[in-house]
């Protein structure tokens, strides 16, 4: 999301440190826009079918697997009508909840304290370094790729 905000979004990024609310929205956006997770190496969630099922005009049967990807489900037009992937409206609350952190009996525990760490994160440090700055190309960032998620290795910049 800093990476994001930095390079993409350097209007956003003034904004942001300016209240509490207006960063809980854009929190909200980045985890609708942003994949958690790295889609090359996990492109979804592995999940058996605990009963027969109609999906899709495809019959599943209780122990088949399916595998679920909350990216394109933030982005289905039936759920999310208009364009909330908009990236000029970061500051616009979405019609409805993100799926980032799953849906239902697969909702993350941590999913309220990770949004608010990321939240007051991103607003203080919006708010005490707005001139923060890269000091590398993006093409020039190493990435960490784990199981779940993904992140810069080094973000070095200056401010």
């Amino acid at each position: 999301m800093l990476l994001y905000l930095l390079t993409e979004q350097p209007a956003a990024w003034n904004r942001l440190g300016s209240g509490e609310q207006a960063a809980a929205v854009l929190t909200e956006r980045l985890l609708h826009l942003i994949p958690l997770g790295d889609r090359e190496e996990r492109p979804g969630h592995v999940l058996a079918a605990t009963a027969d099922i109609r999906l899709g005009g495809v019959t599943l049967r209780a122990g088949d697997f399916v595998t679920t990807d909350h990216v394109a489900a933030n982005r289905d037009p039936a759920a999310f009508p208009g364009n909330p992937h908009d990236h000029d409206n970061l500051f616009t609350p979405l019609p409805k909840p993100s799926l980032a952190f799953g849906a239902g009996r697969h909702y993350c525990l941590g999913t309220w304290l990770a949004r608010a760490e990321l939240q007051v994160a991103l607003h203080r440090l919006a708010g005490r370094l707005p001139a923060l700055r890269l000091t590398i190309a993006t093409d020039d960032i190493t990435w960490r790729h784990g199981t779940v998620t993904r992140s810069p290795l080094h973000l070095p910049s200056a401010w």
